[in-house]
């Protein structure tokens, strides 16, 4: 890398750190938009060299002060801000040591927005207590009660509700639960492990591994009455399956029951669900 970037090459750099970036897929896909809009448009044509830690400092006082149109005409925040050094740091590593380009990065030394600002215009998010959470619920556990409802076994009325059930008995996220597996849940000791996220690419998603590194997959431990909540789930899905037939998919998930209730409709509808009378902040 640093035998490709003379000392006196505008910052190209940045493209061939990104394209031999060793991290995912949906990594990079968020690290290009952040070079594309807010890098290249203000240092891209700076020699490597000329790379100072004043010069970044004046980059990042800029983003926090000017209103970007790909941003709602708004400033970006000082998390975003923050984001964006995080990639020029790495990629000005690349190209810093003995014999390349630089012999120390200026990133380091450079004032990008701390972890107490960045706390500090975090929004205070609502969330639910005990009560509110059982109420919330117990809300989404009632059949609709329409004439095809068969108390959810097929009905698509209670067709969330053990997704929205594992989101609060376990906290895991939402990337998380949909990427349970029947494979992975151990009913008899009530344990689940976690080895896949659904993530979104695009304006598709797809199945990938949780760890990236080879470590063994995470297991949390449930209590019998979400098990409970997931055997109902696995007779609702075999009640699916021979309703539909050819047209069944088996994603072998909990969270998906079937073609038309695939990963994209459930994160959509956790998206958009409807909160009942006092638990209009609940989120997934």
């Amino acid at each position: 890398m640093s035998r490709s970037v003379s000392p006196g090459a505008p910052l190209k750099l940045l493209d061939g750190w990104l394209a031999k970036h060793p991290g995912e897929d949906t990594t990079k896909e968020g690290y290009e938009p952040k070079i594309r809009l807010h890098i290249k448009p203000h240092i891209g044509k700076v020699k490597v060299v000329e790379v100072t830690d004043e010069r970044l400092d004046e980059l990042y006082r800029l983003l926090e002060a000017t209103p970007i149109e790909a941003n709602g005409n708004k400033p970006l925040g000082p998390k975003r801000v923050r984001h964006i050094h995080n990639i020029v740091s790495a990629a000005l590593d690349s190209v810093t040591g003995p014999r390349k380009i630089l012999t120390v990065n200026p990133a380091h030394t450079a004032n990008p927005p701390t972890e107490r600002q960045i706390k500090a215009a975090q929004p205070d998010f609502p969330t639910l207590n005990d009560h509110e959470t059982g109420r919330f619920l117990a809300e989404i556990w009632k059949p609709c009660g329409n004439r095809a409802c068969d108390q959810g076994l097929t009905h698509h009325c209670l067709r969330d509700t053990p997704l929205w059930t594992s989101y609060a008995a376990t906290s895991c996220r939402r990337s998380e639960v949909l990427g349970w597996k029947w494979s992975l849940i151990h009913w008899d000791e009530c344990a689940i492990e976690l080895a896949w996220v659904v993530v979104e690419e695009g304006n598709t998603y797809r199945l990938r591994k949780l760890t990236k590194d080879g470590d063994d997959n995470a297991i949390i431990y449930v209590d019998q009455a979400l098990m409970n909540v997931l055997k109902w789930q696995e007779e609702r899905q075999g009640a699916e399956r021979e309703r539909l037939g050819n047209h069944w998919v088996d994603s072998c998930s909990p969270a998906t029951a079937s073609s038309r209730t695939g990963a994209r409709q459930a994160v959509r509808r956790t998206r958009r669900r409807c909160r009942p009378a006092g638990a209009r902040h609940a989120t997934p």
